[in-house]
């Protein structure tokens, strides 16, 4: 029988082990943690508290990081400021009521950098947690040295995996009424989703498309949106609800949507349509996390569950390593309790970092991002201007972004061509049109989604861009074409 409990207790220890290594960590080492003057000499840059993501979590992690007067670096990746930035008026936002999305991210980002957290527009391409400190490289090959580490990356749209949909994302494909709403004036579109994010996307296309039919998998749309119906029934003529129907297709003239074939208990129908609006959930970016590096949920989230009762309630399988937000949240999905979720997450870091006895000696060389030269856009606002420029640069590289009043993508897509002005600035020159008010040049380049980025060489459109790109992503493609 004693022979039988050792065996057992060793194939125990054994499993426990074995899980421990899966997960890049062993249950003894990171006792052993300590910081000390070798681990800085040999780790250089050094952050003691990196933030991976830039929305209210990254950004929340970041105040509270840099308000403990510990350098707090912020890599905001490729769409700062989070999904917040792309909806509209915010009402449930603590103290802040009917407020636009993009206002509340950049007075908690400039209250962040208040305090002393850095900034940075880079997108972290991986991460190593079977090294302390953990190792991070950035799409630009850097590689730098996290003492602890809060990931925030969120979540993105989902998109239906239907014939028609990769041909014509940006084409009359889209995923934000607010920044696309205003190429479908007196059209005919369709919002899929059964749930609030269709309600806002429909609520965000009244003003401008003729009619919006709400497509609902199932037979009724979510709770929480059902008083959200009754009010279209009373005020929206405009907006059609059909229940039990599924898009099986799309169709159109290779240049845009025209047609899309539904199926509503199980009769297919072909519709003419101008737009497709996609609003049916999200997927956490956890992409660029290797499957051994940290423990996720079989659907991508990344798991806080097993280990918060010892590392913290934000705590992943790796100690020193914290989530926060949408990329660990596939229940409550609120950009407050994101916030929330960023606070404790670095709270939760700033326990660690007292555990592994961090105190700065100031020998350390921390990272510090390079400075930026930005690159200038210049309006046009006419065909014979554009013709002009395009001809003028019969040798070189042209970046013309079209973008819309209302499109914090836009913005955001501004800096990265303003960025890769500054580094091309003798091989390009960027050009910026208002979608709308300039319509004939965007009926010309058959234009349907803002930001749309278009890139010529020698006169001929040669790439063109309809979603937000990495900074790093962006100058690989002008290099490519110079």
């Amino acid at each position: 029988m004693q022979i039988k409990r050792m065996l057992f207790g060793v194939i125990c220890l054994s499993v426990v082990i074995a899980i421990g290594i899966k997960y890049g960590r062993s249950f003894s080492a990171h006792q052993e943690h300590k910081y000390t003057q070798a681990i800085t000499s040999a780790h250089s840059p050094l952050i003691p508290l990196a933030i991976i993501g830039g929305g209210p979590a990254g950004y929340s992690a970041g105040l509270y990081g840099a308000r403990q007067k510990v350098h707090t670096v912020v890599f905001e990746g490729a769409r700062p400021g989070g999904q917040l930035m792309e909806t509209s008026y915010v009402d449930n936002w603590p103290g802040n009521p009917h407020t636009l999305g993009k206002d509340i991210m950049d007075k908690v980002r400039a209250q962040a950098v208040l305090f002393g957290a850095v900034m940075v527009p880079l997108t972290i391409k991986s991460i190593n947690t079977r090294t302390w400190p953990f190792e991070l490289e950035t799409h630009e090959g850097d590689k730098l040295y996290a003492l602890s580490v809060v990931i925030a990356t969120g979540a993105t749209p989902k998109l239906l995996d239907v014939p028609g949909v990769k041909t014509y994302w940006g084409r009359g494909i889209t995923t934000c009424a607010i920044c696309d709403a205003p190429f479908y004036k007196d059209k005919d579109v369709i919002v899929v989703g059964g749930g609030d994010a269709a309600v806002e996307e429909a609520l965000q296309l009244v003003g401008y498309a003729k009619s919006i039919t709400i497509c609902v998998r199932g037979s009724a749309v979510r709770p929480s949106a059902a008083s959200f119906v009754e009010r279209f029934n009373k005020e929206y003529s405009s907006i059609h609800m059909l229940y039990n129907t599924n898009i099986k297709q799309i169709l159109g003239d290779d240049a845009h949507v025209q047609k899309v074939v539904l199926e509503t208990n199980g009769v297919k129908d072909v519709r003419d349509i101008d737009g497709v609006f996609f609003a049916i959930g999200h997927k956490p970016n956890t992409d660029w996390i290797a499957p051994d590096m940290l423990k996720l949920h079989k659907d991508g989230f990344i798991d806080i569950d097993s280990h918060s009762q010892s590392w913290g309630s934000q705590s992943t399988s790796v100690h020193g390593v914290f989530a926060a937000g949408d990329v660990a949240d596939n229940r409550y999905r609120q950009a407050g309790v994101a916030s929330g979720d960023g606070i404790k997450a670095v709270l939760d870091a700033l326990s660690f970092l007292r555990e592994i006895s961090f105190e700065s000696t100031g020998k350390e060389t921390f990272f510090v991002p390079k400075s930026r030269v930005l690159g200038e856009l210049l309006p046009v606002t006419s065909h014979e201007v554009l013709s002009q420029k395009l001809k003028a640069r019969d040798s070189g590289i042209v970046i013309v972004e079209f973008y819309t009043d209302a499109c914090p993508t836009c913005v955001r897509m501004v800096k990265v061509v303003q960025q890769t002005l500054g580094e091309f600035k003798d091989q390009a020159i960027g050009l910026k049109v208002h979608a709308i008010k300039s319509a004939d040049i965007s009926r010309t380049y058959a234009i349907a989604k803002a930001p749309t980025v278009l890139i010529f060489k020698n006169g001929s459109e040669m790439a063109r861009i309809t979603d937000l790109m990495s900074q790093q992503d962006f100058n690989a493609l002008i290099k490519g074409l110079l």
